[in-house]
């Protein structure tokens, strides 16, 4: 096999799944390609493990991060790591069965963007078009591996040549289109929805792109940090923190990113809107802020207390974001309203779903809707919002990821 792939693995506290993992890529696939593994601030003894299997491996990179710093800055540290220029990125409860890698690479020559199928038990996750629900086993130890291995082989043959248009995970793609596009954004560190702000920024790059059947990893994903109850509270806190910042980014929450029938992703309409309100509330000026480009209020006292709580939990810079009312906004779609008579789940319902109004509206000028005074000056749509950097690293922030990082 002439083309070498990097598979790079990042584990958080999963030692005995990262060598599962390792162990099937090296037990099935060519000794050629390189292993990328990460450390991303284990207390599980797993930099011990990675280590040995250095020891032994002279194909094997291995990296420990000073602290546990998430899925984004990791996948992006081992895509500098890495040496050859097919990536495949995977998670360490993935296990890659035999001719993986030659029916993959064999895919690169026509898409730049290729997903493979999953296969996995069904532990309660939602069903998605982009996997198989089979039970070959729920923990290392009970894996059927020969039965995957046999499944796998006919697959091999029965979905020869099937594809559909979208992107999942796992994946493997160039190291320069991932450089193209800016890599994983920082802004979700630590984890949560960085995969749809992925998705969507190879989308706008007008990349080829693929989901393959013909072959998949089997994934254990009861040993993500989403199922771990030590990880409960501080995964609805990430959960939280991601949603909003993804928000700020696309102008819509995740769950609600337009998709066609197959599962291909859209890349949503954002539009430069700034709300005026009067009478504001922290609690509204908390749900409304990411929803917007920029936000005016008539409490100066309230924009203090909420940029000093909120700042350290978004890499954008709050203070040019939330204004008071003697200031004039410039953007090109206004909206003014009484956050008094925004007394129904219907209205704040249109605040969040304004850019499908906006959407469906052809018309510049101004207008009235329910409580709402909307002024449109355009309805041109924010553009290159995934090329370039749109974070703020001044101050405390900055502080904060330098501490990380270092």
């Amino acid at each position: 096999m002439n083309t070498k792939i990097s598979f790079l693995i990042t584990n958080y506290n999963t030692k005995k799944y990262t060598q599962w993992s390792y162990n099937s890529i090296r037990k099935n696939l060519s000794k050629d390609h390189e292993i990328v593994l990460i450390d991303d601030g284990s207390v599980d003894g797993t930099w011990d493990l990675l280590k040995e299997l250095k020891s032994k491996d002279p194909n094997l990179i291995i990296h420990k991060n000073k602290t546990n710093i998430g899925i984004a800055y990791s996948f992006n540290k081992m895509v500098d790591l890495s040496t050859n220029e097919t990536i495949c990125m995977l998670h360490s409860d993935m296990y890659v069965p035999p001719k993986f890698d030659e029916i993959m690479l064999n895919y690169m020559n026509q898409y730049d963007f290729i997903t493979s199928l999953r296969v996995e038990p069904d532990v309660g996750y939602p069903k998605s078009v982009d996997k198989l629900i089979i039970d070959f086993g729920k923990e290392s130890e009970n894996f059927k591996e020969s039965e995957f291995l046999n499944w796998s082989l006919n697959n091999n043959q029965e979905n020869k040549g099937k594809i559909e248009s979208r992107m999942f995970f796992p994946w493997m793609m160039k190291k320069f289109l991932y450089q193209k596009i800016g890599g994983n954004d920082l802004l979700f560190l630590k984890y949560m929805v960085e995969d749809d702000d992925f998705y969507l920024r190879i989308k706008m790059s007008g990349a080829k792109y693929c989901q393959l059947f013909e072959t998949a990893v089997y994934h254990m994903p009861s040993k993500s940090v989403r199922m771990r109850e030590d990880q409960k509270i501080n995964f609805d806190n990430q959960y939280n923190k991601s949603i909003r910042n993804f928000i700020r980014k696309w102008g819509v929450h995740p769950e609600n990113i337009w998709h066609k029938e197959n599962g291909d992703i859209l890349v949503p309409h954002k539009y430069d809107i700034g709300l005026v309100i009067r009478n504001c509330s922290y609690k509204i000026l908390h749900l409304l802020e990411p929803w917007c480009s920029n936000i005016c209020i008539d409490n100066k006292s309230l924009i203090s207390k909420y940029i000093l709580e909120e700042q350290e939990n978004t890499l954008y810079d709050l203070s040019s974001r939330v204004h008071h009312t003697e200031s004039i906004l410039k953007n090109k779609v206004v909206v003014n309203f009484d956050s008094i008579i925004l007394n129904n789940a219907e209205r704040v319902m249109f605040l969040q779903n304004l850019p499908r109004y906006l959407f469906n509206n052809t018309k510049i000028g101004k207008a009235r809707h329910d409580i709402f005074d909307l002024n449109i000056t355009s309805l041109e749509r924010i553009k290159n919002i995934s090329f370039k950097p749109i974070h703020c690293l001044e101050g405390i922030i900055k502080d904060n990821i330098k501490n990380l990082l270092s």
